[in-house]
């Protein structure tokens, strides 16, 4: 067989001189990922039983690494256990079911979490957005994934707990306003979001271009979360709420009286603050 190494110039020499020196050993990632790809064998049905799923198993690399690693026997029986696994960390947030003991069905879960490409864990989380779910619960569960983190750097830290004790953020994160600091990756990325939305401008220029990405993922997941709530869990008020919080992010405005005038060319931020003083909210108050 052939193998294709890509990598950048600077670490090209590096590479080769391992490669001369034969220092490489080739590993499999595949187990830190299998949940979302064996969900993408059983939706597209080329694995339909658990004796499928462990010849599948044993056509990829994770095999032969087992196999290379501890023998045939101790190979075939770790690919087994690690099919049943998978496949019960499926079934655990319902997107698949076991029918006749050893066949697998796909639930509707399974097809909405193949179709949008999303990471288990982002599946989980819409999974278990209860049915009365409302738009900070929402927010909260997308802040937790880590497909939205990004490490907080010091010099972020300061002007995210500014703009975190003023209107722009809707939805506070507990404890003192006066006190509060940003410590982890979700609220960093509860913040943002809600900063999206309140159309701030960060004069970090980071945060900025951050802000873009956070979106288009947060994006994904709702169109995701409306689509399970539709066609699995039938939970109407979380396919109404993801709805609207999926047009919040991509209006940048909460509701039709939160700034819609901003759109107007040469409207910022502080004279629509001091429309909204005087009532001046909607373009109809304008005409």
């Amino acid at each position: 067989g052939v193998a294709v190494i890509m990598t950048d110039n600077e670490s090209r020499k590096k590479v080769q001189a391992q490669l001369e020196l034969g220092h490489i050993a080739a590993t499999s990632k595949l187990l830190s990922c299998l949940p979302e790809v064996m969900n993408t064998e059983v939706s597209q049905r080329v694995v339909t039983n658990m004796e499928g799923a462990t010849q599948w198993l044993m056509s990829t690399f994770l095999y032969c690494c087992l196999k290379h690693n501890s023998g045939i026997e101790e190979a075939s029986l770790a690919v087994n256990n690690i099919c049943r696994e998978a496949i019960k960390r499926l079934a655990e947030i319902g997107l698949v079911r076991k029918v006749h003991q050893e066949s697998i069905e796909a639930l509707a879960g399974c097809h909405v979490m193949n179709q949008h490409l999303l990471s288990f864990e982002a599946m989980r989380a819409i999974t278990s957005l209860p049915s009365n779910a409302n738009q900070c619960q929402i927010l909260r569960s997308l802040s937790s994934l880590e497909d939205l983190h990004s490490p907080v750097r010091k010099n972020e830290k300061k002007e995210l707990r500014e703009i975190h004790k003023t209107d722009v953020v809707k939805y506070k994160l507990p404890g003192q306003l006066s006190k509060f600091t940003v410590k982890d990756a979700s609220q960093k990325a509860f913040i943002l979001l809600q900063c999206i939305i309140g159309q701030h401008v960060f004069k970090n220029e980071g945060l900025r271009k951050e802000m873009s990405a956070v979106t288009n993922s947060a994006t994904m997941i709702l169109q995701a979360a409306q689509e399970y709530s539709v066609k699995a869990s039938k939970y109407g008020n979380v396919a109404r709420q993801c709805f609207l919080l999926q047009r919040s992010l991509t209006l940048c405005l909460w509701s039709a009286d939160s700034g819609v005038l901003n759109q107007i060319e040469g409207v910022g931020a502080t004279c629509t603050k001091l429309l909204r003083f005087h009532g001046i909210v909607s373009f109809q108050n304008v005409l």
